[in-house]
């Protein structure tokens, strides 16, 4: 079965200021990959799509490296790799990583990652991917796994095992890995082990070499048991301090709207009282971001940088284009904006998981969503790429 990937690539130029963002200039659409219409439509999908830029590769510098969690009917085929060497332009698939164990598979939520500093025997540029591995029913064992790449994505080999679980109830879930300033490599993560007590929490775990890892520590553990913190990512600030945003589902009411809240750490170790829910995402228009959030951070962007953040909706329910929420003061509680990305970047509403990573130009983000096209009748059935330079003015 041929793999699918759509990628489809704009260059929106901001200058920061209003006029700018009602009138983009655009840039052209690029085909990749078309699906193979021999196969039934409902038989496979993507979710977690995610990309990174390399910045500490020498002269590999610049190349965008993009995966994502591929469902098929047929069984779980791996986390296919793609690389631009064009900005996004063009791509080209060069590797399929998998697990190694039989027993498992190569199932969910990748997370692309390029070592900044050495980490025991790994050079800076190292190329990282954490994913769950879980048993072919979802009921028995769940893993936390470490892929790694030394020749930018084109071979691959499983390096190290970061945490266990059980099954789809009691497993172990969305890894997010960030090198901290002392060297050490973090990864925060959702975990299900202790249900009776948290129907979910978010926790990290830290190593010093890659493959010996510390002992579990909370972050976000609620007292209010079908509460369920989760899907967190990190960003750090000009100030030196990390922010971490996660969703808060309700598993015994739906309606609960999984409202987005985020937190502060000075180390990234410490974030505080884990008892604490954290604080809420509230835009000046009093919206709400719900579901799957993802945070990225340009350090350039204005005179204190501009956080960016996606969800996968808002309450109230806002259709209008795609939402990207900025704040231009650290994470203020009352700086939250909405921004609309332009109605021609098709999107869809309710896109899993869309993912952000900051340009090493420092003022450039990139944005990748899974979408639905023409035919698409269940799920997601491409993967889009774009880009947006906001310049050293702040959106007002």
């Amino acid at each position: 079965m041929k793999r699918l990937l759509c990628l489809l690539m704009m260059c929106i130029l901001l200058s920061g200021a209003v006029a700018a963002l009602a009138a983009p200039e655009e840039g052209k659409h690029v085909t990749v990959a078309t699906v193979d219409y021999s196969v039934p439509y409902w038989e496979q999908a993507i979710s977690y799509p995610r990309v990174i830029e390399l910045q500490h590769s020498g002269e590999h510098n610049g190349m965008l490296i993009a995966t994502y969690e591929l469902y098929s009917a047929q069984g779980t085929p791996g986390y296919n790799i793609h690389v631009s060497r064009d900005g996004g332009e063009t791509w080209e698939k060069t590797a399929i990583v998998k697990e190694k164990d039989a027993a498992l598979h190569s199932a969910w939520q990748p997370y692309l990652y390029e070592l900044p500093l050495e980490l025991g025997e790994m050079k800076a540029g190292t190329l990282l991917l954490a994913a769950c591995s879980i048993d072919p029913g979802c009921t028995r064992r769940s893993e936390l796994q470490i892929y790694r790449s030394f020749d930018q994505g084109k071979n691959w080999e499983q390096y190290s095992t970061i945490a266990a679980g059980g099954g789809s109830l009691t497993g172990v879930w969305e890894p997010f890995l960030m090198m901290l300033p002392d060297g050490r490599l973090a990864c925060y993560y959702s975990d299900c082990t202790e249900r009776e007590s948290h129907s979910q929490k978010i926790v990290m775990r830290y190593s010093e070499d890659g493959v010996n890892w510390s002992r579990t520590m909370e972050i976000v553990a609620l007292r209010d048991q079908p509460l369920r913190p989760g899907m967190s990512t990190v960003a750090r600030m000009n100030d030196g301090r990390y922010i971490m945003t996660y969703e808060i589902c309700h598993q015994e009411n739906p309606g609960y709207g999984n409202p987005v809240y985020y937190r502060f750490s000075e180390d990234g170790i410490d974030w505080g009282n884990p008892a604490d829910a954290g604080i809420k995402v509230v835009t000046d228009e009093g919206a709400v971001p719900g579901s799957c959030p993802y945070i990225a951070y340009l350090p350039g962007a204005g005179e204190k940088g501009l956080l960016l953040m996606t969800s996968a909706f808002q309450t109230p329910y806002q259709t209008k284009g795609n939402i990207v929420y900025i704040n231009d003061n650290l994470g203020a509680e009352d700086a939250w904006r909405a921004w609309y990305q332009p109605k021609n970047y098709r999107i869809a509403p309710k896109a899993y998981s869309r993912a952000i990573f900051p340009a090493s130009d420092g003022i450039t983000a990139y944005f990748v969503s899974n979408n639905p096209d023409a035919k698409s009748t269940k799920g997601f059935y491409k993967m889009v790429f774009l880009y947006v330079t906001f310049g050293e003015t702040p959106i007002q």
